[in-house]
């Protein structure tokens, strides 16, 4: 890696340009009770999935990525009843 400048402030102004970590923010669903870094805020659903005859109901959060249409960050979850939980 090269740097030509002699102002080892611009080479580091430089640099940290690169860094993304800062574009991702934290969010905090209450309600799911979680915390998760995305790089935009997201649009909440409520989403039904119905598998073997039952339904199972979720929430989905997803944020699209402005520089590429076709992408997007998706968070989920869904409560599970107590008996789920347990060993047969």
């Amino acid at each position: 890696m090269f740097a030509t400048s002699s102002d080892i402030t611009r080479v580091s102004q430089f640099m940290n340009s690169f860094n993304v970590e800062s574009l991702w923010q934290p969010f905090t669903s209450a309600t799911g009770k979680f915390t998760v870094k995305l790089p935009l805020a997201p649009i909440a659903t409520d989403e039904v999935t119905k598998y073997q005859g039952k339904t199972t109901q979720w929430t989905k959060f997803e944020a699209k990525n402005l520089y590429a249409k076709d992408d997007s960050y998706i968070v989920a979850y869904n409560d599970l009843p107590s008996q789920s939980a347990t060993k047969p």
